[in-house]
């Protein structure tokens, strides 16, 4: 039986956060991806799967952008001894995080996770993120995230694409990252 632990990155998804979260323990979340794993959609590499659960109390805090959205922008590491990222919001202005109509556990294989030293656990595969929205359209990693894998930056993983797959992919995420933001942390709030 496959087993699924969890890696440290997810626990910053947090209700008070800017990333999806969840009323779900991540233990529970962990039960989730093992359950439906045969649904499993490959990810950006070998190794990465995206699996779909159900939505019901996950929240995200992704917005399509509108006139007269503040925007935000941050230079931080995602985790200690990472290099920092440029990190773009759109100020919540009261805005709650909805309900999501989606969502997809990122997990990534053992040995994917060895490649930079990054397993928190034994299992055969770690959930790494939590990715909810409200609409069905396929939401692509970050730019700054893709641009950090596909060029080997700190806490990037090699995604073996080409220069041309990248640059297809990385127009893509532009594209959809334009039309979608996530909003500020709840304690960054204006």
């Amino acid at each position: 039986m496959t087993t699924v632990g969890i890696n440290n990155f997810v626990r910053r998804q947090t209700r008070e956060g800017r990333f999806t979260w969840t009323t779900h323990s991540f233990e529970r979340v962990a039960e989730m991806a093992r359950e439906n794993f045969a649904n499993a959609i490959p990810g950006y590499r070998d190794g990465v799967v995206k699996v779909p659960v159900s939505p019901e109390d996950f929240f995200t805090s992704i917005v399509e952008v509108t006139e007269g959205d503040v925007w935000v922008e941050e230079w931080k590491s995602r985790r200690e001894g990472e290099d920092p990222r440029k990190v773009v919001m759109v100020e919540r202005n009261g805005r709650p995080d909805s309900p999501c109509g989606y969502v997809e556990v990122i997990m990534y294989r053992k040995d994917v996770m060895a490649e930079n030293n990054e397993n928190s656990t034994d299992c055969d595969w770690e959930v790494i993120s939590i990715n909810g929205r409200m609409t069905p359209e396929p939401e692509p990693m970050r730019p700054e995230a893709m641009e950090a894998n596909h060029r080997g930056k700190s806490g990037g993983t090699a995604t073996g694409w080409t220069e041309a797959e990248f640059e297809k992919n990385y127009a893509e995420s532009v594209a959809y990252w334009n039309k979608y933001a996530m909003m500020t942390p709840k304690e960054v709030t204006s």
